[in-house]
């Protein structure tokens, strides 16, 4: 399959992830009321430099109730490369953006694999937002806020081409002042026992909005095909990799 197969497969496959959402009542997108959402296809916007329309590959026009013309119009560009994507791409994709004028427009570079460091910091300079899509659906993204993206060190190295090896966060508290990595030092430290958090003073926890959170739970519980009642743990940890050790323990802790 040819690099244009491959994107048109990519664009393809997006679109009717979105419309599936949009049919389902869902937040398209994970953040739009699927009652105010039209989404378009190979949608056509004019230029404001040349008398030819700019064609992008898929877009989420927003209409408040009533409204005729759209607030906000969320413009994906599909990317589906075996490897990297470079810098190139996303300074196309941003000066088609800027040529239909960006008042009312918000864009996104949909990636398969990763980006290339450099496209990388020049989708955070101009204020592209970045998701990555594959057979399983929409898995993290990265984008955008007052101009900037969110500063997430682990959904940037899953996203972005990176030559060092990151640890997963399996687990992260705040007490008191110091962070901890794992439940067992947290409950020693409840506990009075003297043991020291994560060594690293400058430790911290990035901020994650309610938005990104809330669209982060529910992928979790679509992957795990929940429909009501109480959530099954078990089969979330088993979607996450996370391996499950059931024992009998009496644990005290005061604070």
């Amino acid at each position: 399959m040819d690099t244009t197969a491959k994107g048109n497969a990519l664009e393809r496959s997006f679109y009717q992830y979105l419309l599936d959402q949009k049919g389902n009542d869902d937040l398209v997108f994970g953040l739009y009321p699927a009652a105010l959402c039209e989404i378009r296809h190979k949608p056509k916007d004019p230029s404001r430099e040349t008398p030819r329309d700019i064609e992008f590959d898929v877009a989420i026009e927003l209409r408040r109730d009533g409204a005729t013309e759209p607030h906000l119009i969320v413009i994906f560009e599909c990317k589906n490369y075996a490897g990297n994507v470079p810098e190139p791409e996303i300074t196309d994709f941003s000066d088609k953006l800027t040529r239909i004028g960006r008042r009312r427009t918000k864009g996104v570079v949909v990636v398969s694999s990763k980006l290339q460091s450099g496209a990388q910091d020049l989708a955070r300079s101009r204020g592209i937002g970045i998701a990555k899509f594959d057979e399983n659906g929409l898995e993290m993204i990265a984008e955008r806020r007052g101009g900037l993206m969110n500063d997430n060190q682990f959904i940037r190295n899953l996203v972005f081409q990176n030559h060092t090896r990151s640890k997963p966060l399996k687990f992260s508290a705040l007490f008191d002042g110091s962070y901890f990595d794992s439940l067992q030092t947290l409950l020693t430290a409840l506990n009075g026992d003297g043991v020291s958090p994560l060594s690293d003073s400058n430790a911290s926890i990035p901020f994650v909005s309610d938005e990104i959170l809330a669209r982060q739970a529910h992928s979790l519980l679509s992957e795990i095909a929940y429909k009501s009642g109480p959530v099954d743990l078990e089969a979330i940890c088993s979607a996450l990799s996370i391996h499950v050790d059931w024992r009998e323990e009496e644990c005290q802790a005061s604070c």
